[in-house]
């Protein structure tokens, strides 16, 4: 269908757009042919503002329908991104009004091997439990020289050796256990070595691993307590068992800080 963008100085142009693109597929159609870079490019249809991650058929516009399209004016800032497998990073100039999901972008054109939908980021200035695609960058508190941590199921580190602990018995279960020493990993930012934890029953649940974390070695924890386990490079269910997660005997189980965020 065919959309008029009536920019803030009067004029206007017409551009065609599918029904199934997002908004964000449009910028970047706009800054190919406009020279508008998307990082300026804000949208309103009925005084509502359009989000990146929003689809065309969904928003209500119709063939011939208007956008207004404003142009932001806030100056770039320099960011520093850094992959959670990595100890290097990279700095990227970004607009402090571009959402989550446009910097998502950004990032991915420099590691196009890990999709935007499959990405999570957080953000050294922001200390809330989520982070949501359409937030912008200021709302999260960005500026220049934050650090902002990127990883997927695919991205973390390699098991290293380390000293002993104890995990407390388990009850017994129906189906056949074994007992597993695991490798824990806590987050580099804690200035923690790796650890061994003895004597985990392959058919606990892995909640049982945070109650003895929490119990004798809170000091590899963060002090609001909200992480999670990765297993080879996959977030655990804390309500299924070691075995359930495939893990065997010497894995290495990771710490990270936060929640996972919505794609």
């Amino acid at each position: 269908m065919d959309v008029t963008f009536m920019r803030e100085s009067g004029e206007s142009f017409t551009m065609e757009i599918g029904h199934s693109e997002t908004f964000l597929e449009v910028k970047k159609k706009i800054e190919k042919h406009h020279n508008i870079p998307v990082s300026k490019q804000v949208f309103f249809f009925n005084d509502q503002l359009l989000q990146d991650d929003q689809i065309i058929w969904l928003s209500g516009l119709t063939n011939a329908s208007a956008i207004h399209l404003h142009l932001t004016s806030d100056p770039p800032i320099r960011i520093l991104v850094q992959l959670y497998e990595s100890d290097s990073n990279f700095p990227l100039e970004i607009n402090r009004s571009n959402t989550v999901l446009q910097l998502k972008h950004k990032i991915h054109e420099v590691y196009t091997h890990i999709p935007v939908n499959e990405m999570s980021v957080q953000f050294s200035s922001f200390k809330g439990d989520h982070v949501f695609n359409n937030q912008s960058l200021q709302e999260l508190g960005v500026s220049n020289n934050s650090i902002v941590l990127v990883f997927t199921i695919k991205n973390f580190l390699e098991p290293k050796k380390a000293p002993v602990a104890t995990l407390p018995p388990v009850p017994e279960f129906s189906t056949p256990s074994r007992k597993l020493s695991l490798n824990v990993v806590p987050m580099a930012i804690r200035g923690k070595d790796d650890f061994i934890v003895d004597d985990i029953e392959s058919c606990a649940e892995v909640s049982e691993l945070r109650k003895f974390l929490e119990c004798y070695n809170s000091s590899v924890l963060p002090e609001d307590r909200r992480y999670f386990f990765i297993h080879n490079q996959s977030v655990m269910h804390e309500d299924k068992s070691f075995q359930w997660h495939g893990v065997q005997d010497g894995d290495t189980i990771e710490l990270f800080d936060g929640h996972v965020s919505g794609t």
